[in-house]
């Protein structure tokens, strides 16, 4: 080990009754770097009442270490979830100290004692949590594709926000539901007539121009409003015609 490099704990509680109090923590990480032949704890950043939830760069402390941190320097965690409790953000933070050039050490990593993510085991951990990570943000990709094509083919909104022409509402069973804005409506089934008569994106802008249409901000169509509507109007026709 470099004489430069330092060992850092890293604390996390949520709250003041936790098993794991900060001092529990700091005794394994001092208990740890002892038992690894590092130097004495030269420091240690806590974050007191912070979630496991909130994203490590989104704590006070945390963002603390990264800055004051060198390269060669040692983390120590007691616990891998005072890291954080989401797959992903975890992923994110390793790899962001491998970046950094930092040594990170995890007392307890989902049962695995005293795992040194830069050694064999460690990157081998590391890049299982990463398949794993992946695996779970597709499975999440999939579900929302799933979820907005069934909401799609049945006319309900996909989004919490308006869209040209629709207006996202509560109805009285509390689900979301679009009501159609009849102005609107008239001016899209315009701008269809026209794409398919032939008329190009271009004509179609300086028409809707000379007939002073404007959107729901008060504000002049730009010629990307009009490509916009004509591929959702593309896309609404396809999906009539299939079903």
């Amino acid at each position: 080990m470099s004489t430069s490099s330092r060992s850092i704990a890293y604390l996390r509680c949520s709250t003041s009754k936790q098993e794991m109090s900060p001092d529990v923590q700091l005794g394994h990480c001092r208990e740890y770097a002892a038992q690894q032949s590092l130097s004495q704890l030269d420091a240690w950043y806590t974050d007191s009442a912070v979630s496991g939830a909130r994203p490590f760069a989104r704590r006070t402390n945390a963002c603390a270490l990264l800055r004051d941190a060198r390269s060669g320097d040692h983390i120590i965690v007691a616990r891998v979830d005072r890291l954080g409790r989401n797959l992903a953000d975890l992923v994110s933070v390793m790899q962001h100290m491998q970046n950094l050039g930092l040594h990170l050490h995890i007392v307890d990593c989902f049962g695995l004692k005293n795992l040194d993510l830069s050694s064999p085991g460690g990157k081998m951990v590391f890049h299982m949590m990463g398949a794993i990570a992946e695996f779970e943000r597709e499975m999440l990709r999939q579900r929302v594709r799933e979820a907005n094509a069934y909401r799609r083919e049945r006319g309900l909104p996909t989004q919490n926000r308006d869209m040209y022409g629709r207006r996202v509402v509560i109805n009285e069973e509390g689900d979301r539901v679009y009501v159609a804005n009849e102005e609107e409506q008239r001016q899209m089934e315009q701008i269809w007539r026209w794409r398919c008569e032939g008329v190009s994106l271009s004509d179609m802008h300086r028409r809707i121009e000379k007939l002073r249409w404007t959107t729901p901000e008060g504000r002049s169509w730009s010629y990307y409003r009009v490509r916009r509507v004509c591929e959702r109007m593309r896309m609404e026709q396809e999906l009539v015609e299939s079903r």
